[in-house]
């Protein structure tokens, strides 16, 4: 602000405080008042209170009160939707910082744990990337995803023996299953034109 205005609004009467509104960008306060009454609303109207977050621009903070909505109303099919809609956008954007607050409010959500564990791989986290599917494995040894996801990373990472096993598991539970036929077929033929301990290979993973 020019010495010559702040003098002037000084005489005027207008408080010091007020001055400071000429610095604040002029969306700050758009954003805030979304934010806002989204916060004090999202316990009793948690879908509104997502949606205004996610249109002032903070997809994490409304995927977060969907988070909880599932969390406590696992029978809530919209929050669920609309969560999963907050999560692929995350992902997209890559913010892992976005879904690892996801995943504090629902540590055993596959759909937080797929796109993480993924996210991780992508950005070249793998160690990262394992220990949220193992964590997954953990928290629910009976969903066959986890050991699918997991065997994938064996595959990109060149450990074929511990992939087939992964693969052989995830079959298991699902009591038949093509996609892991195929998965150990051509696991198989590769340690045998590059050996198990092979370079990593096979792009073409998914």
């Amino acid at each position: 602000m020019r010495p010559h205005l702040k003098h002037f609004l000084t005489q005027a009467g207008i408080p010091a405080a007020l001055l400071m509104l000429t610095l604040v960008p002029a969306g700050f306060f758009l954003t805030l008042a979304a934010a806002s009454p989204a916060r004090a609303e999202g316990a009793s109207n948690p879908l509104a209170a997502a949606s205004r977050l996610t249109q002032a621009g903070d997809v994490a903070a409304g995927a977060r009160i969907l988070a909880a909505r599932v969390a406590t109303r696992p029978d809530d099919v919209a929050a669920q939707a609309y969560l999963t809609m907050a999560l692929d956008r995350m992902a997209a954007q890559g913010d892992i910082e976005g879904l690892e607050g996801v995943r504090q409010v629902l540590p055993d959500w596959p759909p937080v744990l797929e796109r993480l564990g993924r996210l991780y791989d992508n950005q070249g986290r793998h160690a990262e990337a394992e220990a949220v599917y193992r964590s997954w494995v953990t928290l629910r040894p009976a969903n066959p995803e986890p050991y699918a996801r997991m065997a994938e990373h064996e595959v990109v990472a060149g450990n074929y023996p511990k992939a087939v096993t992964l693969f052989q598991r995830h079959r298991a539970l699902v009591g038949e299953s093509d996609y892991a036929d195929r998965r150990i077929a051509m696991v198989r033929a590769t340690m045998q034109t590059r050996g198990p301990d092979g370079p990593q290979a096979l792009a073409q993973v998914h």
